[in-house]
């Protein structure tokens, strides 16, 4: 299940049925409105979360942080479709555990 404002418009799900399946979400042209916290969960697994910040400026600055460890990473980028690797890094770690368990 995918929960987001479809008015927005410029946000796209694009799933990869190989194993392991993964799905990823890019939001275009990311503003202050799209921080926040997102989270992926599937059947029989752990859900996942991660809080994105959105900082305006000459380049963007996405700051992410897992919420079940104090890690954090702050990267430089100049477009904002950089949920994509975001939500491709979440789906693959929960794969992983998907994987791990069968």
């Amino acid at each position: 299940m995918i929960n987001y404002d479809q008015s927005r418009g410029g946000i796209t799900v694009a799933m990869d049925h190989r194993v392991p399946t993964t799905s990823r979400l890019t939001i275009m042209n990311a503003s202050l409105m799209d921080s926040g916290n997102y989270s992926c969960t599937a059947n029989n697994i752990i859900p996942a979360s991660i809080f994105v910040f959105v900082s305006e400026g000459d380049f963007k600055t996405a700051a992410i942080q897992r919420l079940e460890s104090s890690t954090a990473s702050v990267t430089k980028i100049s477009h904002t479709n950089f949920f994509l690797h975001l939500f491709s890094s979440l789906l693959f770690y929960l794969m992983t555990l998907i994987h791990h368990r069968t």
